[in-house]
């Protein structure tokens, strides 16, 4: 029987392979972003910023429809803004 991996090990596993041969190290793709997101809101926005904002999004999401996916996004998204914290 297999083990099933826990909520933490699935997303280290999903951030540090399949996302990562997709997108690349996690800056690039944050920084992307928070370009976009300051030229739509008008204001600076960091790829921290973009990290704490998923995440907040993940956890609305997890209010509405709890569910393991949320949480292992969560996960994922804590270690992104771990990458991209002072880069």
């Amino acid at each position: 029987m297999a083990t099933e991996k826990n909520v933490l090990e699935e997303a280290l596993d999903t951030v540090t392979g399949s996302r990562m041969d997709a997108h690349g190290h996690p800056w690039a793709n944050m920084q992307d972003a928070a370009t976009m997101w300051s030229a739509i809101l008008e204001m600076d926005v960091t790829p921290e910023l973009v990290a704490l904002c998923m995440i907040a999004f993940k956890v609305a999401r997890e209010k509405n429809n709890p569910g393991r996916d949320n949480m292992v996004d969560i996960a994922g998204y804590c270690w992104v803004h771990d990458q991209v914290k002072g880069a």
